[in-house]
């Protein structure tokens, strides 16, 4: 499963390509302990000139939270084969620069 990540203003996004899911039935969206996961279960037959061919599978992916993130508040949308997970955080993620001492360690 392919993923795209994107920090925008007030709200960190993760856009998953599963094609051909039934998002009611095969996909599944959790967030625990500053983690999100994805999961999606593929089990489908395809018929053609009288033969049959089975491809099924267990996908998973997980990414980082970032900081504040509102994990009650996360949404998600399944349209196209895409599947676009929006989760708000309350403080936007900063750099810190880091000042080095010098001296014997």
């Amino acid at each position: 499963m392919r993923i795209e990540e994107s920090a925008e203003e007030d709200k960190y996004v993760v856009r998953a390509e599963l094609p051909g899911f039934d998002p009611e039935k095969n996909i599944s969206v959790t967030a625990h302990n500053g983690v999100l996961t994805i999961h999606a279960e593929r089990e489908a037959k395809a018929v053609e000139d009288g033969r049959s061919e089975f491809y099924y599978g267990q996908f998973s992916r997980t990414v980082s939270l970032p900081a504040g993130a509102e994990t009650s508040k996360i949404t998600a949308k399944y349209a196209d084969g895409i599947l676009e997970v929006c989760v708000p955080h309350k403080d936007k993620p900063r750099d810190k620069q880091v000042k080095i001492q010098v001296g014997k360690v």
